[in-house]
């Protein structure tokens, strides 16, 4: 799967590539994200605009108008243990912050966070990079958009991986 974007050339750019797509609609194209600087890449889903970009290149955080959904996507150094340890770890912070998980499936190379707060319902995917390092994103959307955010949950959870080359390293 990453072969054919790789093809595309999503790495020639210093910085990461974002493609954006229109206002948001099940028939609008889905945008890829790519990370140069920890290797990782995902899909984007439809009506998704950038908001910021980290200062370090590690991520950016977009948000969708429409529905009130807001995304973050980061890489991240592993700075003690190991990748189930660093996720537990965000797992705690989440509970800390008053979110309330109904799903934490922690493992050795993949994580998934979901849970709500009042209205919100949170999903995270996290996956080990190798080389001490992790890539994550996080979807806070409405509780009324449940299922319609169900999908999009489940194609960026089959599309976050690690890129197969890197010029970032």
């Amino acid at each position: 799967m990453f072969h054919r974007r790789r093809a595309a050339g999503v790495f020639a750019a210093a910085l990461a590539v974002l493609l954006l797509a229109g206002p948001s609609g099940a028939a609008e194209p889905w945008s890829f994200y790519a990370n140069p600087r920890f290797c990782y890449a995902v899909d984007i889903p439809p009506g998704f605009a950038v908001e910021t970009e980290s200062d370090n290149g590690d991520g950016a955080t977009l948000a969708d108008a429409a529905s009130g959904a807001r995304l973050a996507v980061w890489g991240s150094n592993i700075v003690e243990g190991d990748f189930k340890s660093e996720a537990a770890g965000r797992a705690d912070s989440y509970i800390k912050d008053g979110w309330q998980l109904s799903l934490r499936r922690i493992g050795d190379a993949r994580a998934s966070l979901s849970g709500s707060r009042k209205d919100r319902v949170l999903y995270v995917r996290g996956i080990d990079l190798g080389d001490g390092q992790a890539a994550y994103f996080e979807l806070d959307y409405p509780r009324a958009g449940l299922k319609a955010f169900d999908p999009v949950v489940e194609r960026m959870v089959r599309s976050l991986a690690k890129a197969q080359e890197c010029s970032a390293r």
